[in-house]
């Protein structure tokens, strides 16, 4: 959920066309504290088993439930 973004479909193939673009974008949009913590999190290995995602699955469904209860509630991501 930390880097989920709405684009249309013209900026979505124009940014996957420009990825330098789409950084620069991204950047002024979260700030370079979040952008690092997202390349951080790229750069990881999440090794998982059928528990794990179990977890992650019900951690999720709680966080949607939350915010479609409360507009203003913000998602946090498992990792």
């Amino acid at each position: 959920m930390d880097n989920a973004i709405t684009l249309c479909r013209y900026h979505h193939q124009w940014f996957g066309s420009n990825p330098v673009a789409f950084t620069d974008f991204l950047t002024k949009i979260y700030g370079e504290g979040h952008m690092a913590i997202l390349r951080e999190k790229a750069n990881s290995i999440l090794k998982t088993n059928k528990v794990l995602r179990k977890e992650i699955s019900d951690h999720y469904r709680a966080e949607f439930r939350a915010a479609d209860a409360d507009p203003s509630y913000v998602i946090v991501s498992y990792n």
